[in-house]
């Protein structure tokens, strides 16, 4: 019958475009908002700050702000015309602000030597300046455009990103600090040569200080107990004397390392241990005397360095005998005033 059958024709269509819909529905439910994002770096952000937790120690803060700086790295947000990063570390001599760089470096590509390491001491006078630029048209050297830069440890790779280190940017001549503008901004240090640029797009730029260092002892000489929130201030006052206003205006992160509390020494005494134990010596002891000798040992204008000084004095020399004389190390203790191993 026409009637009926037109009826029931009708009837699919409406079911076929109900179901239709239906489909779309779950479609647009299914369907993904946004792609999976993959970052072109492979280090694992929580293994490089478990590595670097268990290296750095007294410097939460500190590390707080390299994570940061490894997460906005990892998400691929820097300005693609400037360095990865650019991070100034401020504090106090021996306290890991170097460290941090070495370990750093470790930690993202599994080689502490894999980094580029100026120091900074090295170019207090103007003229070397062309050590970073190479030489000035007519010059020794300049067509050349030699340069301290490695260019292979800056330029990382793909997947890893490199370590370039500027240790006690303070010390260097205000004209080498001028031709730093330059990489700090766009990212490129252009040679005097004009015809080669060395690239740092690639790259986390450390710089480390001591300035304030003095002032801050000396306020804590009159005052006694730390006060960090007032040290900070000291230490800012100091780098903004001690720095033009554009070199600071491009430094993304300034980061505050703190002094070293004597509660916090054993755990840097273990982890000296603890690298003699992976050179093959096993586990080494040293008795409660030796310790509190290690830790009185240190003095707070140059950090730990003279309890690593003393370390590598007094007692590596001891284990140095026993190695080469084939006899075993297991005990290093105190006896009549001097340090021995039994």
């Amino acid at each position: 019958m026409p009637f009926i059958t037109d009826r029931l024709e009708s009837l699919q269509r409406q079911q076929e475009s109900i179901d239709s819909k239906e489909i779309s529905k779950k479609e647009l439910v299914n369907e993904p908002t946004q792609k999976s994002f993959v970052s072109r770096f492979s280090y694992q952000l929580q293994d490089v700050m478990n590595f670097l937790k268990a290296n750095i120690i007294g410097q939460d803060e500190a590390l707080k702000s390299i994570e940061k700086i490894l997460k906005v790295v990892k998400a691929e947000l820097n300005d693609s015309k400037r360095p990865l990063a650019v991070a100034l570390l401020l504090g106090p001599t021996g306290v890991g602000k170097t460290s941090t760089a070495k370990l750093l470096a470790q930690a993202l590509s599994r080689n502490e030597d894999n980094f580029c390491r100026i120091d900074m001491n090295t170019l207090a006078q103007e003229h070397y300046a062309a050590s970073l630029i190479g030489a000035p048209p007519g010059y020794v050297g300049s067509k050349e455009g030699n340069t301290l830069f490695s260019a292979q440890n800056i330029a990382g790779t793909y997947s890893v990103p490199s370590v370039v280190l500027f240790d006690e940017i303070e010390k260097a001549n205000q004209n080498v600090l001028l031709s730093l503008l330059e990489v700090l901004d766009s990212g490129e240090l252009t040679l005097t040569s004009g015809v080669k640029k060395i690239n740092f797009r690639n790259a986390i730029i450390i710089m480390t200080s001591n300035l304030g260092a003095k002032e801050v002892f000396n306020y804590r000489k009159k005052h006694g107990n730390p006060d960090y929130r007032r040290e900070k201030k000291i230490i800012k006052k100091k780098l903004e004397e001690n720095f033009l206003p554009e070199f600071i205006n491009r430094i993304d992160y300034i980061l505050y390392y703190q002094s070293i509390e004597k509660t916090q020494l054993e755990q840097i005494i273990n982890l000296e241990l603890q690298t003699l134990k992976s050179k093959g010596l096993g586990d080494i002891i040293i008795s409660k005397k030796v310790m509190k000798k290690l830790i009185d040992s240190y003095n707070f204008v140059y950090g730990v360095r003279d309890i690593k000084r003393m370390f590598y004095n007094d007692i590596l020399p001891l284990i140095a005998d026993r190695i080469l004389n084939d006899e075993q190390v297991s005990i290093i203790d105190i006896q009549d005033c001097k340090f021995v191993i039994r």
